[in-house]
């Protein structure tokens, strides 16, 4: 790591090779080389390691309503209740959905009341209710005036009352419009009804409205929350160096810098530092050290503490 790029405090993340991942993979932070004590001074702190599966989170993201209309509907289904004086068909003007896929929409144009009304879904998790619409549309769609606008609303299972989130009203503009809607927290509930209503309309084949490509998903909160979970579950190593650490093991780091014998003696200084009443096993461990071969490279002793 150059010197000039860490002046300041950075976040570094690295991914590691394959030929890390293995079942006893020892990973290291070791300066080149500096000038001595209270030179050339480095610190490190916040260390996470995160099994891989953490790059898979978005799949947290739960669709708990997606509908595209390809198929004609026979209420009731997983998500329909209710589908009054409205069909699955081609609107005459065109459908609304993105190039490339199925042009089939929730169409409106019967006569009396004009709905579309959910089974009781659970909304708990609820963030955006997406949706494409249009009122009217041109040839075979007729335009609505402003009194004819439709209503998007909630209510909870067992009441009558509803609440509406979204009002969209008729203008000359009958182009299709991608709509999104956050639901508020009254929405959320394990049994809400969602509904799309028209407030009135001038008889058969009048005022038309089409609703398709419908997506709820939950919300970004939620999701946040999953994500950490995953993390959280993932995490293979975590220090954020909050305290003293008090390791059942004791690590030394000796390098090899003049002879087998400067580095039995730092060896046996870094025990004796640390407890006399083990000095033993300290020197048993030195001795080792002393008889293993230098090879320029720093070595790594574990010896037994407390």
């Amino acid at each position: 790591m150059a010197y000039n790029q860490y002046k300041t405090a950075r976040e570094i993340s690295v991914s590691l090779p394959s030929r890390a991942r293995t079942r006893n993979t020892v990973l290291r932070w070791r300066q080149l080389d500096n000038s001595g004590n209270n030179y050339d001074e480095w610190a490190i702190d916040r260390i996470r390691i995160t099994d891989s599966i953490v790059a898979d989170v978005t799949d947290e993201i739960v669709n708990l309503l997606e509908e595209t209309f390809d198929a004609a509907i026979a209420t009731p289904t997983r998500y329909w209740q209710y589908i009054v004086s409205g069909r699955v068909m081609i609107p005459p003007c065109g459908g609304i959905s993105v190039p490339g896929r199925s042009q089939s929409a929730a169409f409106f144009a019967g006569t009396g009341m004009r709905y579309i009304q959910s089974v009781p879904l659970d909304l708990t998790s609820a963030g955006t209710l997406s949706f494409r619409f249009r009122i009217g549309g041109g040839s075979g769609c007729d335009s609505g005036e402003v009194g004819d606008g439709v209503v998007v609303e909630y209510a909870p299972k067992g009441t009558t009352v509803y609440t509406v989130i979204k009002k969209l009203i008729p203008s000359a503009d009958t182009r299709v419009l991608p709509v999104s809607v956050v639901l508020p927290d009254a929405a959320k509930t394990s049994q809400t009804i969602v509904r799309w209503r028209q407030l009135k309309n001038s008889g058969r084949n009048y005022d038309v409205w089409m609703l398709d490509d419908i997506s709820l998903t939950s919300s970004s909160s939620v999701v946040q929350k999953n994500v950490q979970k995953n993390i959280e579950r993932a995490l293979i190593l975590t220090e954020d160096f909050d305290s003293a650490p008090n390791f059942p093991y004791v690590t030394v780091w000796c390098s090899c810098l003049l002879s087998e014998q400067f580095l039995c003696l730092c060896a046996w200084l870094a025990c004796l530092l640390r407890r006399v009443s083990y000095l033993t096993v300290c020197l048993s461990v030195c001795l080792f050290v002393c008889l293993s071969a230098c090879d320029g490279l720093s070595l790594h002793c574990v010896y037994a503490y407390g």
